[in-house]
């Protein structure tokens, strides 16, 4: 999957739509899984809203596999950051 420029207009509006709504299991999965593909943004971004909006029991519950997954997108998100600090 490629993603293409309406992914990244539209941050704002998911963001604000999972603030209304919150995210379910399913779905924080499905983003989470394309961590290793190049719809990678995805994967980041739910793992970034994720890491502010859920405790650590809701994170376990997504279970042993996506909880990798949600690790690795996290790594992610700080090597980002760094590269934007440097």
């Amino acid at each position: 999957m490629t993603l293409d420029e309406n992914f990244l207009r539209s941050a704002a509006a998911r963001k604000a739509r999972r603030g209304r709504t919150g995210v379910t299991l399913g779905s924080a999965r499905r983003a989470l899984a394309r961590v290793d593909s190049t719809g990678f943004p995805v994967a980041t971004e739910m793992a970034e809203w994720i890491s502010q909006h859920w405790p650590a029991q809701r994170i376990a519950m997504l279970g042993r596999e996506h909880v990798e997954y949600y690790r690795r997108a996290l790594m992610l998100v700080m090597i980002e950051r760094d590269r934007d600090l440097s």
